[in-house]
């Protein structure tokens, strides 16, 4: 599962932001987060804020849990 901001509608175009951090469920069951090094590179180089990074990385794990169920 890739985590974005929502999808924004204008006229002409549609916009939305790949957050990076993804959610990764495996044939086996296991459940991993992955790509935060991203995330976190994008924060550094200004791209993103860090409070939407910290609210990524929380619907991801969120995410994440519920997988594990």
């Amino acid at each position: 599962m890739n985590v974005s901001t929502p999808v924004e509608l204008f006229p002409d175009a549609i916009r939305y932001v790949d957050l990076q951090v993804d959610v990764v469920k495996y044939p086996d069951g296991t459940v991993e987060v992955v790509d935060e090094d991203e995330l976190e590179a994008d924060v550094t180089d200004g791209h993103v804020p860090r409070a939407l990074a910290d609210r990524a990385l929380d619907v991801a794990e969120r995410l994440a849990s519920g997988l594990r169920k």
